[in-house]
């Protein structure tokens, strides 16, 4: 699970995309992955996980693959570059190793959003459970805690994180580890956003967090489904009272939710650095999440896309556009219709 801490930091620090290639002791890659670099033109690779997440064999037939010019018709005249791998021995090992590499985390302008009459708190973003009431009064130097078990709630994140330098430190979801209070603390951070409901990040994690110093901010919902929605609220509130990040959201994706991977890949689109509209990069835009391939859309999304398709949704204005991640086994076609008919 160490690719849980590569959600969007490291992509955006480097100005590059992810790709998840299945793991072999032998050394093969897989023939999609090796597609995708040579479409993209990808000439330098930062492994992330250690050996048994990225074998040496595996590195080893990434450093024999001729490196292409973007798009994949010609060849430069030398292999991908391949660099040392960035990891722990743990995944919460791992996130600390990629905090290490980039540096400095991010500012977050969200302090209206703990009022707890109107803000994330109160259940109208959040599900409470003993966060702060009051964050910092300017933007605060931010991270994210996540459970380190829990790929689903956070994958969402990865646009925010990628835009905005906003680091992941993980933990176990019982009580805050050595290592992410240490990391908190080396970090220098003034506000935590804690992603996910008590039975994912428990309240004692918050309370751990809380005497650092630190202002606790949770995002979550009933669901993934629902936590998603919640995530994509946080990302289009109005600047204005600092109660959101002011995300217009006239495009949203939609990822299948049984499993983190498709939404995990697109932290680069959905913070509209991997799209281009006339020369210039797309705005930023929120990833929601089905229940799965087999279950369906689930009552928060459907709710949410209708909310959305009216105006009154997440961000300014009616969203009008829906990009479906994954093929039709993650998001068949009946869902993609159920999507159409909910955002009406």
């Amino acid at each position: 699970m160490q690719w849980l801490s590569n959600w969007g930091t490291l992509p955006g620090e480097l100005g590059t995309g992810v790709v998840i290639t299945a793991i072999s002791t032998g050394g093969a890659v897989d023939s999609n992955t090796l597609l995708a670099l040579r479409l993209m033109g990808v000439k330098t690779i930062y492994p992330v996980g250690g050996p048994l997440a990225v074998t040496p064999q595996t590195l080893a037939t990434l450093a024999a693959t001729p490196a292409y010019n973007c798009g994949g018709v010609s060849t430069t005249g030398s292999n991908i570059s391949v660099q040392a791998p960035i990891y722990g021995q743990l995944a919460d090992d791992t996130a600390v190793a990629i905090d290490n590499y980039i540096g400095t985390p991010g500012n977050l302008a969200i302090n209206g959003a703990y009022n707890t009459t109107g803000g994330l708190d109160n259940d109208v973003y959040s599900a409470g459970a003993n966060d702060s009431t009051t964050g910092p009064t300017t933007a605060g130097k931010t991270a994210f805690v996540v459970s380190d078990t829990d790929g689903l709630d956070p994958s969402v994140l990865g646009g925010v994180s990628f835009l905005d330098h906003i680091p992941f430190v993980l933990t176990p979801n019982t009580g805050l580890s050595a290592t992410a209070s240490g990391e908190l603390t080396r970090l220098g951070v003034n506000q935590v956003i804690v992603v996910g409901g008590q039975l994912a990040v428990a309240p004692a994690v918050v309370t751990s967090i809380q005497g650092l110093g630190i202002s606790v901010l949770r995002v979550a919902g009933n669901d993934q489904t629902d936590t998603a929605y919640q995530v994509a609220k946080l990302e289009g509130g109005s600047t204005t009272g600092n109660v959101g990040l002011g995300w217009v959201d006239s495009t949203v994706y939609v990822a299948q939710g049984a499993t983190p991977y498709d939404a995990l890949d697109a932290s680069p689109l959905s913070a509209g650095w991997g799209e281009l509209t006339a020369g210039v990069f797309n705005s930023p835009a929120s990833i929601l999440l089905t229940e799965g391939p087999t279950v369906g859309l689930g009552t928060y999304l459907t709710a949410a896309l209708k909310q959305a398709g009216g105006g009154t949704g997440f961000g300014s204005g009616a969203t009008s556009t829906v990009k479906i991640l994954g093929g039709p086994s993650a998001v068949p076609p009946a869902q993609v219709t159920a999507i159409q008919q909910a955002l009406g």
